[in-house]
């Protein structure tokens, strides 16, 4: 366990400020089961501005090669989040990981709104052996949108 994870139940409020709020909620998670031990961590982003065409997946990021160099495999975890200004009411939009060309777990949700700014996010995961693999994030909407900023982090981790 890390100090910060033993330092959980310290009163010291000044300990927790250091520490920062990120690791005081690894701790509760690590407590809740499992765990998974980051390996690698990469995040890609872009400033937008291309139109999206319609029911197409449009990529936000190229395909990026990550390694799992684990024997017993890894689990990908992808965090993405997505802007975009849509002209169309009622546009139905998504944004979704592949890994290796499958899609990662758990499906992608469908989003409506109106028209405006809109910022949408969503966690995905994807279990992979040991060697390298693709991971590629796409969004595909039903109407008229504009890509706004995004980004997308793919972490690498071992159970």
């Amino acid at each position: 366990m890390s100090l910060a994870c033993k330092a959980r139940g310290a009163k010291s409020a000044n300990f927790l400020l250091t520490v920062g709020l990120f690791a005081a909620l690894a701790c509760a998670g690590a407590q809740a089961g499992p765990t998974h031990k980051p390996l690698f961590i990469l995040s890609n982003s872009g400033n937008g501005g291309d139109s999206i065409p319609t029911n197409t997946a449009t990529a936000l990021d190229g395909p990026t090669t990550v390694k799992c160099a684990k024997a017993n495999g890894c689990t990908i975890f992808i965090a993405s989040t997505v802007s975009i200004f849509q002209t169309t009411n009622q546009v139905h939009w998504s944004v979704c990981a592949t890994v290796d060309g499958q899609n990662a777990n758990p499906s992608c949700p469908v989003q409506d709104s109106n028209v405006g700014n809109l910022v949408g996010s969503w966690r995905q995961n994807f279990t992979v052996a040991a060697g390298t693999h693709t991971v590629q994030t796409f969004i595909t909407q039903t109407g008229t949108a504009t890509l706004g900023s995004w980004e997308v982090d793919y972490t690498v981790a071992t159970p």
